[in-house]
């Protein structure tokens, strides 16, 4: 089935039990297939399937030409991740959502653990999981169909974990299941093109407490070529934790000390990343911002040392060996 949806505000008679599964797709058509089979086989079968299209120009659409019939595609011009994700939500009719990328893989239990749970625990409102790195050869046939014991929650990652996300996000889109009626106020930031999964969490963590569950839920490919691993002209996670204090209520309080500690992580953080692109110059101002934010931390002054001698070699390096020739 194919349609276009024109207005996300569109009101959604919601569908008890059933799960509304979003997948955003943009030229993937090495592993979409693999990805709906991932959904199409799972344990719990209350769900619905919608595949938001980013505007695709190789041939993704054609390797679901055999399964059209049994998920929703909607298409869209290119503007992102976030507005595809904005979009699927808009047109979800399940009582729970969840969230797979076009290149990643769920186990076969995934969503009957989570609707159970959910249903067990209704002072929830989002549950997740373990999540597990494969390599791009890896296939949905090789995944073990075998389901777990009754998963337990992980403490140290359940509960209040605002404060917490400011200095790691240990949690995976493609983990999270929640009740769609906690989603009022909530959606993907369509003005960024990265870090929209870490500023959704911030939301969330803002509101609810987090269920992590013990045990294995999805597979993720370490894709070097994606727009994470691709060079950023400004500090994105910098921004979004900035807006994430922004936004935080009076039930999140969190100490003035902390929140500086994370904002100086954020900057060294991109710092690191632009040594390793070779931009020193970039490096040294980043880590200037941190020590602004937390000037007694050593190892920012030591990092800017680094990148003197490494602007030192980028700029002298070539004027030497044309002298020596």
């Amino acid at each position: 089935m194919t349609s276009t949806i024109a207005s996300s505000a569109r009101r959604v008679e919601l569908i008890t039990g059933m799960v509304s599964v979003i997948i955003p797709l943009y030229n993937n058509e090495q592993y979409v297939k693999d990805a709906v089979n991932s959904v199409l086989q799972q344990s719990y079968q209350h769900f619905e399937v919608i595949i938001v299209d980013d505007g695709s120009t190789d041939g993704s659409l054609e390797q679901l030409s055999d399964i059209v019939d049994l998920v929703t595609i909607i298409k869209q011009e290119n503007q992102g991740s976030a507005v595809a994700r904005n979009m699927g939500l808009a047109a979800a009719k399940g009582e729970f959502i969840a969230f797979l990328d076009a290149d990643d893989l769920w186990t076969p239990y995934k969503l009957a653990l989570q609707v159970e749970f959910l249903n067990a625990h209704p002072d929830y409102q989002m549950v997740c999981g373990v999540d597990e790195r494969i390599s791009m050869e890896f296939r949905f046939t090789q995944i073990e169909a075998k389901h777990p014991c009754a998963p337990e929650l992980l403490e140290k990652l359940s509960g209040k974990q605002f404060e917490n996300l400011l200095f790691s996000c240990p949690y995976h889109i493609n983990n999270l299941m929640l009740r769609k009626t906690a989603l009022s106020n909530i959606s993907f930031c369509p003005d960024l093109r990265r870090g929209q999964d870490l500023d959704f969490w911030f939301q969330l963590c803002s509101k609810y407490e987090v269920a992590y569950l013990n045990v294995l839920l999805s597979y993720y490919r370490e894709n070097l070529s994606s727009i994470s691993y691709k060079w950023q002209s400004v500090n994105v996670k910098l921004h979004i934790l900035k807006t994430a204090i922004e936004r935080v209520d009076s039930t999140n309080d969190v100490s003035k000390a902390n929140i500086h500690k994370a904002f100086a992580h954020a900057c060294s953080e991109y710092a690191y990343s632009a040594r390793l692109h070779k931009k020193p110059f970039i490096a040294i101002k980043s880590y200037l911002h941190a020590i602004w934010y937390a000037p007694f931390n050593i190892a920012y002054t030591k990092g800017i040392t680094a990148c003197c001698l490494e602007a030192f070699k980028l700029k002298a390096y070539p004027r030497i060996n044309k002298h020596v020739q």
